[in-house]
């Protein structure tokens, strides 16, 4: 683009192919719900308006996931067909911030209905608006689920710094100015060397392939120079489970009435609305599965009740002060490590998700920097039988910038990434793109 040799009305139209081509078309993914109407125009605007002092970002097209407000045209639907009478009326700050880089909004993503907070044993990657979304390494696979979601820790970077910094509608992001920076100074190729990394072998040992991935992503960062602690003990692990629902079953009754009273056009304005909504719909959205965990988050009163404020203080003491941050400082580590889940089950929209886990009391990898507010970065780091296998590492909140120092070290000396090849399922036949 610096060159002159590539626009971004070019970027978007080759991009608009590619999802015709594969998404719509093809192996056929369903991972777009529906792209921007006006891309193409308001690509040509950016191009007229490109000069070298615009930042990185400027005219590359990116995918939302469908649960982010954009102004325009789009819907925004959370996957749900109760959202799809009218479009947000304003853009989200995450947006805003987009929009300010001269970053082109594509179009929007299926995802895992209302970010799998409606049923306790849904198919990932499904949604009343969207269907199911399919995996491009074995078409009969599950997807799983991740949000940001980039190509490379550099692309993730990128996109952090434009994103990271405070929002005036979130309470929680207070901060969040005074600790943003250009993430990309912190991609150094060498940035495993002298690292105290911790393994977490209580978030191990469950799933062979995940344990084999593993081993070989510790050889790699001690070859490159990175100091293994093996094993660290995360206090209060199966102790996050409880406190940890009883809080999002809160919110999420209190968080969407709020959202829903800013959504102009549509029929549903609270919880209870989109419960009635799924029922009253329920060949269109509970063909598969059920509303269980919005009729437990419709029974919590409000976030005055003890209950919550405990368990919101019992969840972020545990995750944070006193697992996280006693476990880095009790052997001066700059980072935590673990395996990621396994390769992925084989889609089941009748059972839904087929999770490893040995430990019913454990959430996996991402839960305890979820639950304690702090930063995690997952990278590919494996294979097992053509399916992607990864690692996570996390820290104490605001290491963003060692975080992606370390997994940056890492990729460029594991080469773990390859492209999908859209086969039909594990070790079969691909499935042609259709052009």
């Amino acid at each position: 683009m610096d060159a002159g040799t590539l626009d971004s009305r070019q970027l978007t139209k080759q991009f608009l192919g590619r999802i015709q081509h594969i998404d719509q078309s093809g192996p056929k993914l369903r991972a777009v719900l529906e792209t921007n109407p006006d891309a193409l125009k308001l690509a040509g605007a950016l191009d007229a308006k490109r000069t070298k002092a615009h930042g990185p970002l400027y005219g590359i097209p990116v995918l939302l996931k469908d649960n982010i407000d954009t102004g325009d045209r789009m819907l925004t639907t959370a996957g749900s067909l109760a959202l799809t009478d009218a479009p947000a009326p304003r853009d989200s700050a995450l947006v805003e911030h987009l929009r300010s880089a001269g970053v082109l909004i594509l179009g929007k993503t299926n995802l895992s209905e209302w970010a799998d907070m409606r049923s306790d044993h849904a198919s990932s990657g499904w949604s009343g608006v969207g269907g199911q979304t399919r995996n491009p390494y074995a078409l009969d696979h599950n997807p799983c689920g991740s949000s940001p979601l980039a190509r490379s820790v550099a692309d993730a970077a990128a996109l952090l710094s434009v994103i990271a910094g405070s929002d005036s509608r979130d309470p929680a992001t207070a901060e969040a100015d005074k600790h943003a920076t250009d993430y990309t100074r912190a991609l150094n190729p060498n940035g495993l060397k002298g690292k105290r990394i911790g393994v977490v072998r209580q978030l191990a040992g469950e799933e062979p392939n995940a344990d084999r991935v593993l081993e070989q992503a510790i050889a790699t960062m001690k070859a490159q120079g990175a100091i293994i602690v093996d094993p660290v003990t995360l206090p209060h692990l199966s102790e996050l489970n409880a406190p940890e629902n009883m809080v999002l079953q809160y919110d999420l009754k209190h968080d969407l009435n709020a959202y829903l009273a800013t959504r102009t056009g549509l029929k549903v304005h609270t919880l209870a609305d989109l419960i009635a909504f799924n029922q009253r719909e329920a060949a269109l959205e509970m063909p598969w599965f059920g509303q269980q965990l919005f009729e437990q988050a419709q029974a919590r009163g409000p976030l005055t009740d003890k209950a919550y404020l405990d368990a919101q203080t019992k969840a972020k003491q545990l995750a944070g002060p006193e697992g996280i941050d006693a476990t880095l400082a009790k052997d001066h580590l700059d980072a935590l490590l673990a395996p990621s889940w396994g390769p992925a089950f084989v889609t089941d929209l009748v059972l839904g998700d087929h999770i490893v886990s040995g430990d019913p009391n454990i959430g996996g990898a991402s839960q305890p920097a979820a639950v304690a507010g702090y930063p995690s970065i997952t990278v590919p780091a494996g294979w097992a039988h053509g399916l992607p296998v990864g690692i996570v590492f996390f820290g104490a909140k605001w290491s963003e910038s060692t975080l992606i120092s370390i997994a940056y070290g890492f990729e460029q000396h594991s080469h773990a990434w390859q492209p999908p090849k859209f086969l039909d399922t594990v070790d079969g036949t691909p499935v042609a793109a259709t052009r």
